[in-house]
């Protein structure tokens, strides 16, 4: 009986593959952080290419071949929703999981819609195409909230928070002793994160606790967020543990 892991991979070759035949792009829907590191570790006959709607989103589609077909990047079947209280001043608080559950109620798949950014009340959501008109015609509340739904060409940068920069200390500058110091973790606790296979470096699951983590590295932590390693500093602590900067979402 195939795993988990061999279906996800037959997918993507059968995508693949249908790429190669059909001399067309095909995409896949929306994929987490474990099927994007299963994606990069896979051998398939093209190329493909990651998306999800802004630089840092962690939910991607993936597109094969489109750029060794057209030479152009590709287009992906994806639209930006807004979703915003209707009357703002006597709205709820609303939260990402508010959010996310309301969507979720409609019956989705979580694999139909990418990251949700929450800014002032506003929810905006990188979906599927076919299912815009459904959430733009279902989605009427959220946590007892009425709500209104619209398309809208692109994400609003100010949408997007800044990641915070921060200096931490750390025994050194590998995986598990940066998650520890980031998140004040026990090292044990870090280790039993990256065990189980709830820790990636740019998309790619961390199989070692030991990796020395670079410029530029985002790490992403399941259930307790991101980080993206700057740099470490040449001034030490008086107990010689080293002082990294990291900027923190």
């Amino acid at each position: 009986m195939k795993n988990e892991n061999d279906i996800i991979i037959h997918r993507f070759e059968d995508l693949a593959e249908r790429s190669l035949c059909n001399y067309t792009p095909t995409y896949t829907d929306f994929l987490d952080m474990n099927e994007q590191s299963i994606l990069s570790s896979s051998y398939l006959p093209c190329s493909f290419t990651l998306y999800g709607g802004y630089e840092m989103a962690e939910r991607k589609i993936a597109c094969f071949n489109e750029e060794e077909l057209t030479g152009e990047a590709p287009d992906f079947p994806a639209v930006w929703l807004k979703i915003s209280p209707t009357a703002p001043k006597f709205a709820n608080e609303l939260s990402h999981r508010d959010f996310l559950g309301a969507l979720m109620n409609l019956g989705l798949e979580r694999c139909v819609f990418g990251d949700l950014i929450i800014n002032e009340n506003t929810c905006f959501v990188y979906t599927l195409e076919k299912i815009a008109p459904y959430i733009l015609e279902s989605l009427t509340t959220v946590s007892r909230t009425k709500v209104s739904c619209q398309t809208i060409d692109e994400l609003p940068a100010m949408s997007l928070k800044e990641p915070e920069e921060m200096t931490v200390i750390a025994s050194s500058n590998r995986a598990d002793a940066l998650i520890a110091s980031v998140y004040n973790l026990s090292r044990s606790d870090a280790l039993s994160l990256i065990e189980s296979g709830k820790v990636f470096i740019n998309s790619v699951v961390l199989s070692q606790n030991h990796k020395a983590l670079k410029e530029n590295d985002t790490v992403s932590t399941r259930g307790l967020g991101r980080f993206i390693f700057v740099s470490e500093t040449d001034n030490k602590t008086r107990s010689g543990k080293s002082r990294i900067v990291i900027k923190k979402f």
